[in-house]
């Protein structure tokens, strides 16, 4: 499934997961495709910052996209 990702700063990020992949398993996909550090980034989704152990198959947004990346770099 396709997921979307925003950022502050207006630039936009789309992964390809399996809805059972993790939070932990997007941000090790940022840090090889987009160069990003995982340890510094928190996903947020609809105001609340998510736990690395979450799945993808826990959310259904029906505002796009629902995903927020925030970084301390």
């Amino acid at each position: 499934m396709r997921y979307t990702f925003l950022t502050k700063g207006g630039n936009e990020y789309v992964l390809d997961l399996d809805p059972t992949a993790t939070i932990r398993d997007a941000k090790q996909f940022f840090q090889i495709l987009y160069s990003l550090n995982s340890e510094k980034i928190q996903i947020i989704y609809h105001n609340k910052v998510v736990s690395d152990s979450e799945t993808f198959s826990n959310f259904s947004s029906p505002i796009f996209p629902g995903f927020f990346i925030v970084s301390d770099d």
